[in-house]
């Protein structure tokens, strides 16, 4: 199965300076921004407080908008209808307030040579301060590590991926940075020094610039801080693949139809069951729901579940 690609920990500063989108690489593969020290990012993972929120749509569909700011910007964050359980998060959340969001990029080019990024959210849930900071800390780690290969990469007369790899980069790492200093010239490592040192700084118990801490959500909870990538780690195949029949796609839908019932979507263990009898094959069910996900035509109101529109 094509599962998702992991999220990436990575600040609204760095984000923000996104500006070239990279194409898939295959007919399934998932687009990507390239940010100027080389993350190739798909979704991110972010704890940070939610200022503001808003429902920019009709009351009977919403669409959520909200601001959630870490140390060095803002993250413009978005849910509809086609992730309920993060647009009802979204709704129920009482600026400020202490959010963790892991959400896919999205981007709009309103005129050339202008782009603006924001996250579609896939799940919201409440958090502490404490966790905000844990984030912050690993997310200084990350940037670190990008910061020192792009030093030994603007050293070299040539950097390329394979003699960042012979460098000890992980292939994943070694590619985007290549391709960063390919599409954004050198990369202005003294803003992102000061950047980490800001975020380090703003970790310290005697920094006084930190604004007033805002109460938790009711309910809030530990979370995996490991959701954020190791930089090597990527798990979406994006391998070509070969079509698939109308017919198979039209079982598949028809199935999650059956199954899934006024309140809940269909279990994914039952499709797959279903999909069996009808013929059809796991991995090519995974292909299709895939598929049909990426455009709309089904969603996952949770894990586990599968829903049509």
């Amino acid at each position: 199965m094509r599962t998702r690609e992991v999220a990436w920990r990575l600040f609204a500063e760095e984000f923000n300076s996104c500006t070239v989108e990279l194409e898939p690489q295959g007919e399934f593969s998932p687009g990507h921004v390239l940010s100027p020290l080389g993350a190739q990012v798909n979704r991110v993972f972010v704890i940070g407080v939610i200022t503001d929120v808003e429902n920019i749509a009709t009351k009977e569909e919403p669409l959520w908008r909200a601001r959630l700011s870490d140390p060095t910007g803002t993250y413009f964050v978005s849910a509809g209808k086609y992730s309920p359980e993060a647009a009802g998060a979204l709704a129920r959340v009482k600026p400020p307030a202490f959010c963790s969001v892991i959400g896919k990029v999205r981007s709009y080019r309103p005129e050339e040579g202008v782009v603006y990024l924001s996250l579609k959210a896939e799940s919201v849930a409440p958090s502490t301060a404490a966790l905000r900071d844990l984030w912050v800390l690993e997310s200084c780690k990350d940037l670190k590590r990008r910061i020192e290969l792009a030093e030994e990469a603007v050293s070299l007369e040539a950097p390329t991926a394979e003699s960042l790899v012979k460098l000890g980069a992980g292939r994943l790492q070694a590619e985007g940075l290549s391709l960063a200093l390919q599409r954004y010239g050198k990369p202005e490592l003294d803003r992102y020094r000061r950047m980490l040192e800001d975020c380090l700084r703003y970790l310290l118990p005697e920094q006084n610039g930190r604004a007033a801490s805002p109460e938790p959500l009711p309910g809030a909870a530990e979370l995996d801080t490991d959701a954020g990538p190791d930089e090597d780690a990527v798990d979406d195949a994006g391998e070509d693949r070969p079509p698939y029949p109308k017919e198979a796609e039209t079982k598949v839908v028809k199935i999650i139809e059956g199954l899934q019932t006024a309140t809940r979507g269909a279990a994914w263990e039952k499709i797959v069951e279903r999909a069996k009898k009808e013929g059809l094959d796991k991995e090519l069910v995974d292909q299709i729901v895939m598929d049909l996900m990426d455009s709309g035509v089904l969603y996952e109101p949770a894990i586990g579940q599968i829903r049509k529109t």
